[in-house]
């Protein structure tokens, strides 16, 4: 049997569940990464508020996040045009 060569193991690799878990996660990770860091930043601004001024400003302040974040869903689907 002949011995193989380092690039010929590597041509051979199987990718294992680890790394086509990875193949699979990561495009959707990079494509709702800006929704996310939207939502976790309106989390922060509720608890904020909460903290601050007690559970009326931390709920109009959740409100106020879900309505920009609203705005910007439908702009978004929209294509962006503001008329």
């Amino acid at each position: 049997m002949a011995k193989l060569s380092a690039e010929q193991l590597e041509t051979m690799h199987r990718p294992g569940r680890a790394e086509r878990f990875l193949r699979w996660i990561l495009p959707l990770l990079v494509l709702y990464l800006d929704d996310l860091l939207f939502v976790s930043a309106g989390v922060c601004f509720t608890v904020a508020a909460a903290l601050a001024f007690g559970c009326s400003a931390a709920f109009a302040a959740a409100g106020l996040c879900l309505l920009g974040y609203g705005i910007v869903v439908a702009r978004a689907r929209d294509g962006g045009d503001s008329q």
